[in-house]
């Protein structure tokens, strides 16, 4: 099973609105997570900085690199804050090897 998880990144350097989000999942009883990107500025710079944040899978896709090395996850996600709808955001990550 697996899912995701979002939160505000404070230490990121580059936006202080940051949101990460996490993909999450178990494996033999054990919680597993791994930071799989961020959710657009311009969607994160809307969400008040007090708000909980709450990531749910759509859908998730792999495809092969070109490159013949690794392969690319598209996900697809609702980002849930109270009184707030996003709708979908699609983000293309680097490979998992």
């Amino acid at each position: 099973q697996f899912g995701l998880r979002a939160e505000r990144d404070a230490s990121n350097a580059y936006d202080a609105n940051a949101v990460a989000v996490f993909g999450v999942w178990m494996h033999e009883g054990q919680m597993h997570e791994v930071k799989i990107g961020y959710v657009p500025r311009d969607i994160a710079a809307d969400i008040p900085q007090d708000a909980p944040i709450a990531a749910e899978l759509v859908n998730a896709t792999m495809s092969p690199r070109t490159d013949g090395v690794g392969f690319f996850v598209n996900i697809e996600m609702h980002l849930l804050l109270p009184g707030i709808r996003s709708g979908f955001w699609k983000d293309r990550r680097p490979p998992f090897r």
